[in-house]
């Protein structure tokens, strides 16, 4: 857990500059108690790396809201440290998550992130192309938020 609460804060911070983080005791207790209160709607996928431990994750989620109701699963984080972006990791974390999603039988998925259009074309584009093509009435698509 406090691996997980680290990196979570140090991600979050290398993500969101500018932006008043929360504290590693936050994320600490927030992870403690979602994994005291677990239960089968979320999961969290992490990526380690032998020597360095915990270099990524991803926490999905069931989605079921009137806004968005056509899906019914959100990648509701993905992080992974900076100096492990652009070498395909965030891409086989997406992948994972949507295969995860597939398993629990949840066939759509949205995630929601900043509303800068060019990145949200090329994530839908690239998430249907590169992850999905091999999964059959799968849809993901993300979603930009001001």
């Amino acid at each position: 857990m406090k691996a997980l609460a680290a990196l979570h804060v140090t991600t979050f911070n290398e993500t969101h500059s500018g932006f008043k983080a929360p504290t590693y005791e936050t994320r600490e207790w927030q992870w403690q108690k979602a994994f005291q209160d677990k239960d089968d709607s979320w999961f969290c996928l992490v990526i380690e790396k032998k020597d360095e431990g915990l270099i990524g994750f991803a926490k999905g989620q069931s989605y079921n809201h009137a806004d968005h109701a056509e899906f019914s699963g959100e990648l509701n984080k993905i992080y992974l440290l900076r100096k492990y972006h652009r070498l395909g990791l965030g891409r086989q974390l997406v992948c994972k998550v949507a295969n995860e999603f597939i398993k629990r039988g949840i066939n759509s998925m949205l995630l929601f992130g900043d509303a800068i259009i060019h990145q949200i074309n090329f994530m839908n584009k690239w998430v249907q192309k590169n992850c999905l093509q091999r999964m059959e009435n799968f849809t993901a698509v993300m979603v930009g938020q001001i």
